[in-house]
């Protein structure tokens, strides 16, 4: 979804995801960049911390 430029479905597809496995640092992940694209820079941050919070050894927590 989100390689087609649909942002927003994809952000919530993965908060359905997290629903559903809300220890999942790769789903917190990929929503962070996704957000950030969006310009929604206080919610990117606080998802990306979680991402971090919860593997903090994680070397795809990124922020692109």
């Amino acid at each position: 979804m989100e390689k087609q430029g649909q942002i927003e479905p994809a952000i919530a597809t993965y908060r359905q995801a997290l629903e559903l496995d809300p220890k999942n640092a790769t789903v917190y992940n990929n929503m962070t960049n996704l957000l950030a694209i969006q310009g929604e820079a206080s919610e990117a941050i606080s998802v990306y911390q979680q991402a971090i919070h919860l593997n903090p050894k994680n070397a795809s927590a990124t922020w692109e």
